[in-house]
């Protein structure tokens, strides 16, 4: 924990990470584990499809030899085997990448994570002692699996609502990545939501 001090008064201001190449580290992460899942994913595709061109020659070798005595026809119906094969195992391919491009465009577009109630994170906030309201409360993901927070808080014992902060942020949602600041109510009033904090 560290306090910023500001032109108009004091502060307290906490990051989880006190280096800005924590959060680079982070974002390189994501992008490895994107990279890994989808290399994966391709190679068990090819191999997927693989199989399944083999599968569709041996139908077509079996089947044309079968019907019209010879191994190869090129005017058999036999032979829409392979294209099918191939569009068959084309749409079960799109349908595995579905869940990676599906977390990828909400970490890219900041989405709230699956799972997370915002709701329920501000009320838990608001019950700390000390903490007279909050605002600017934002959730998003920053990679696969992990999520950032930030918010204000108004609170006069900002040390003590600091920490509580963190500590309901961290065991109670499992919420690591975070940046939390505390504003004095003389100075925070300004942007409350209750009528509490203008007394």
């Amino acid at each position: 924990d560290h306090g910023h001090s500001h032109d108009e008064g004091d502060h307290g201001h906490s990051h989880d990470d006190h280096a800005h190449s924590r959060q680079d580290a982070v974002v390189a992460d994501a992008v490895s584990g994107f990279a890994i899942n989808a290399a994966m994913l391709h190679a068990l595709s090819d191999s997927v499809q693989s199989a399944g061109v083999i599968l569709a020659g041996i139908f077509m070798y079996y089947m044309i030899n079968k019907t019209e005595g010879t191994y190869i026809s090129k005017h058999s119906w036999y032979n829409l085997a392979d294209p099918a094969c191939s569009v068959f195992f084309a749409v079960i391919t799109v349908y595995m990448t579905k869940g990676i491009i599906k977390d990828l465009m909400n970490i890219l577009m900041e989405a709230s994570p699956l799972g997370i109630d915002a709701a329920k994170i501000e009320e838990r906030l608001r019950e700390i002692p000390g903490v007279i309201d909050l605002h600017d409360l934002h959730v998003w993901s920053i990679a696969s699996g992990k999520i950032s927070l930030s918010v204000h808080l108004v609170s006069d014992t900002h040390v003590d609502a600091l920490a509580a902060t963190q500590r309901v942020l961290e065991h109670t949602f499992g919420i690591t990545h975070h940046t939390v600041q505390v504003d004095p109510v003389q100075y925070g009033s300004d942007k409350c939501s209750s009528n509490i904090c203008q007394h």
